[in-house]
């Protein structure tokens, strides 16, 4: 049995709702068979990022010690498509239908405040996702770029020649040596013109 609360959001920061069943054990139900979680205030089936549970339970001691609702900057959204293994991975969300869409978000906490010693047990595995979120970006950046300088290239090559490149241009007709012959020998086909 799962617990949801709903509670309206404010801009620039998301909120995320949770239920508080007596439990210690991520991803473990209680002797109710209730999980603990946390889920967008507007209801979308946006769920805070395991690690961030993690640090809520460590700096909490247990679910029903966290607060109701937290509030933080999204760092990153991650999308997945329910499916066995992922019904297995979290089973706190076992409850979505299978081929259903949800988001993973990890958060930067400001309500409750966080203190770096809270999240010292934690440093490693949030810079790894720093860094690579970093990369992420940066890739992003990068090809976004080479898709603009492409784009670039190909309008340029749609343009055609300029109105100067044109008047450069011979003209078709023009007098150019003798009357019906410009001189040129042309090859077609093997006959020789």
């Amino acid at each position: 049995q799962q617990q949801q609360l709903l509670y309206g959001t404010s801009p620039g920061s998301l909120h995320l709702l949770g239920s508080s069943p007596i439990t210690t054990q991520l991803n473990s139900a209680s002797t109710s068979g209730d999980f603990y979680m946390y889920q967008a205030a507007d209801g979308q089936w946006l769920f805070l990022h395991p690690l961030n549970l993690r640090c809520l339970l460590h700096m909490y001691g247990s679910y029903a010690a966290c607060p109701a609702i937290v509030t933080g900057k999204l760092l990153e959204m991650e999308g997945i498509v329910q499916d066995e293994a992922s019904r297995r991975r979290w089973k706190f969300l076992s409850h979505l239908p299978l081929q259903g869409s949800f988001s993973l978000g990890e958060v930067e906490f400001l309500q409750p405040p966080v203190t770096p010693d809270q999240l010292a047990p934690f440093a490693e595995e949030l810079s790894v996702r720093d860094r690579r979120r970093k990369r992420r970006a940066e890739a992003a950046r990068r090809e976004s770029r080479r898709e603009a300088a492409a784009a670039a290239a190909a309008q340029k090559a749609r343009q055609g020649p300029t109105a100067a490149e044109l008047k450069a241009m011979p003209r078709l007709g023009s007098d150019c040596g003798q009357a019906g012959n410009s001189g040129v020998n042309v090859e077609i086909e093997g006959l020789t013109a």
